[in-house]
């Protein structure tokens, strides 16, 4: 299984799209930061405020971090360019030419499966230096709140939507289909959410323990915070590792059973 995974993870380094998705996330974040960044001149030239209060206003580095690779930008693009790996060999018959090789359906998904882990490790780390380096040079304030918990359930939150992401293209063995299936995920989630709470608040019943609307932006749309309280981190930090695994084991049910 070594040398498949040494296999995917050259194709993955040569992949194109996987450059360009991860380019389109650095190019939105650079945008989000500069307009940031004119606002706040704008603001401090039309109010004519002092030195203390341009820097009292002025917002960290930390502001800008975890939402940077919490957002539906972030997950989506890079999502896409998971799906784009997954599919281009069963989209173009040459996963017929793998397992001619003796490699078993188990081996392709986990080898698959690990180089888009790493892959998603590498956006998520060069997204979060970007936007260090960015806001800092933009700012020049490293902000108050860094609380490096936060930082680990955002990226396990990360790794969930990427396992769920695989499954899907798994399942699917289709680019178009899957792209649609990762799009309309925030919508879908969200439209549940509200009938949900729509429904328990006609019946007057409270979720205290379990908060499912929090968990599930905090999932998709990047909830968690430097600031986030400890509950609601242990939370996503819990429910993503469970929907996580059982993403990776749907995932791999449904490319033993799939048909080529």
């Amino acid at each position: 299984m070594g040398r498949l995974i040494k296999f995917e993870l050259y194709k993955m380094s040569r992949r194109v799209s996987f450059y360009v998705c991860l380019g389109v996330v650095l190019f939105i974040s650079l945008i989000s930061i500069a307009s940031s960044y004119l606002i706040l001149v704008e603001t401090v030239r039309e109010l004519g405020l002092s030195g203390e209060a341009v820097k009292a206003m002025m917002p960290g580095v930390s502001d800008f971090l975890i939402s940077c690779v919490g957002s539906a930008n972030f997950t989506t693009l890079i999502g896409i360019s998971i799906i784009l790996m997954v599919c281009e060999d069963y989209t173009g018959k040459t996963i017929k030419n793998v397992y001619s090789h003796g490699f078993s359906r188990s081996q392709v998904y986990f080898a698959k499966l690990i180089v888009g882990l790493i892959a998603v490790t590498v956006a998520f780390i060069v997204t979060l230096v970007f936007n260090f380096v960015v806001a800092y040079a933009f700012f020049g304030k490293l902000g108050e709140d860094f609380n490096i918990t936060a930082y680990v359930a955002q990226y396990v939150a990360v790794v969930c939507m990427y396992a769920f992401t695989s499954a899907v293209a798994f399942s699917t063995k289709k680019v178009g289909s899957s792209i649609l299936i990762l799009i309309f995920t925030a919508v879908i989630l969200e439209l549940f959410v509200t009938i949900l709470y729509a429904i328990l608040d006609l019946y007057n019943v409270e979720i205290q323990l379990y908060d499912l609307e929090k968990f599930v932006f905090t999932l998709y749309l990047g909830g968690v915070s430097s600031n986030t309280e400890t509950w609601d981190i242990a939370t996503v930090l819990i429910g993503s590792l469970c929907y996580g695994a059982a993403f990776v084991g749907l995932g791999w049910l449904t490319n033993r059973k799939h048909e080529m």
